[in-house]
């Protein structure tokens, strides 16, 4: 579920705009003509909202990442695609999941109701302001045929 909803908030809310790509040679992309030296921009938000893609494009909806084929994941572009994608994707994911797991393992939370949480678009996807979250310890119960205790979470190895 962990990747589903990763894969979800990059979706929505993709780490960069867009981009753009310069053309090396003449090209026609659905009867347009495209020169060789012009530069062709995209737009990874419109892209990732369009209904003929996503269903219910302006909703969060994990789930919708639970039956699909790993090749469907090319419909996401945020670190761009293909031989010019960003070298570092998997790393950042694999680090965003170990971080989201033990966050979510270690800590419940919950944001601070009333706040503005308005989007800056450039040059990278973030609040505008700070987002304030409350964060509290979970506490680990550990069960032994005698007792029960409650320990906390750095205690165990």
């Amino acid at each position: 579920m962990m990747d589903a909803l990763l894969l979800e908030v990059q979706r929505m809310w993709p780490p960069f705009q867009g981009g753009r790509r310069l053309v090396r040679k003449d090209i026609n992309i659905c009867g347009y003509k495209i020169p060789k030296g012009h530069a062709v921009v995209y737009s990874s938000y419109a892209a990732h909202r369009d209904p003929n893609v996503f269903a219910e494009p302006n909703s969060f909806i994990p789930s919708r990442w639970l039956d699909r084929k790993v090749e469907d994941r090319r419909q996401l572009f945020c670190f761009g695609g293909g031989p010019r994608g960003c070298l570092g994707t998997q790393l950042i994911l694999t680090i965003l999941k170990s971080v989201c797991t033990s966050m979510i393992s270690k800590f419940t939370w919950k944001v601070e109701p009333d706040q503005n949480i308005s989007y800056k678009w450039m040059p990278v996807s973030r609040p505008r302001d700070d987002v304030q979250v409350i964060f509290k310890e979970r506490l680990a119960v550990t069960f032994d045929t005698d007792t029960v205790s409650t320990v906390k979470p750095e205690n165990f190895a």
